[in-house]
């Protein structure tokens, strides 16, 4: 701690004299736990940006697909959602690499 942040504390039992650290404001519990454990902070940006970069990728199959039967399109999209997520975890993960998302952070 700063030393503008530091009380004297003359009673109780700290005894005279004693420095004791109060911080400034109070701190919220929200605030105290994303302090205490930042890296669930990075993980959640991580997989939004894996996320944002599958969906870039099934947009790009939706592109090569317009011209096929929207029915067997429909119809296999959560396959096809599938196949992307795995592939890339396969590409990354499975290569012992980080996800793009991790990477960039």
């Amino acid at each position: 701690p700063r030393d503008d942040d530091v009380a004297e504390f003359t009673r109780g039992a700290g005894g005279p004299g004693r420095k004791v650290w109060f911080p400034e404001e109070p701190t919220s519990s929200a605030s105290a736990a994303a302090a205490a454990n930042p890296l669930r902070s990075l993980a959640l940006d991580a997989h939004v940006l894996d996320q944002c970069l599958v969906d870039q990728l099934r947009k790009e199959i939706a592109r090569a697909t317009q011209f096929l039967d929207a029915r067997t399109v429909l119809q296999l999209q959560p396959e096809i959602k599938l196949l992307l997520e795995v592939c890339l975890l396969a590409f990354t993960v499975g290569c012992n690499k980080g996800t793009p998302g991790m990477q960039m952070l």
